[in-house]
């Protein structure tokens, strides 16, 4: 977690915002003090019967997905990071309190240490 709270601090402070295409330019996101945090810039394929361009379909129907989804990264990570420290203070809590169930105990923090869609917490 550590290596997530490094890059968190070292980044451009949120909230990040998405910024809907506008005419040539696809979706962006942006912060607070106005700077360019991401493009999303999509693919551009040459219009068969002319010189134009036109964007490719499945891309141009992402781009605005991965827009949002950059700009919640500093929220998701703050979250992980706050999840992750209240799973320790919870562990913490049943490893003191709770001596005299210690089956109890044992279970719940198997339960916890389960893989979750295929990662350990």
């Amino acid at each position: 977690m550590t290596d997530i709270k490094r890059l968190l601090d070292a980044a451009t402070p949120g909230p990040w915002e998405p910024v809907p295409e506008e005419g040539r330019h696809g979706p962006y996101v942006t912060s607070d003090f106005g700077s360019t945090i991401a493009d999303c810039y999509y693919m551009r394929q040459k219009h068969a019967f002319s010189t134009e361009t036109v964007p490719s379909n499945y891309m141009a129907e992402m781009a605005p997905a991965n827009a949002a989804l950059i700009a919640l990264a500093p929220e998701l990570a703050r979250r992980l990071i706050d999840a992750e420290a209240r799973i320790a203070e919870i562990r913490e809590i049943l490893k003191w309190e709770h001596t005299d169930a210690f089956d109890l105990r044992n279970d719940i923090q198997a339960a916890l240490t389960q893989p979750t869609d295929g990662e350990k917490l």
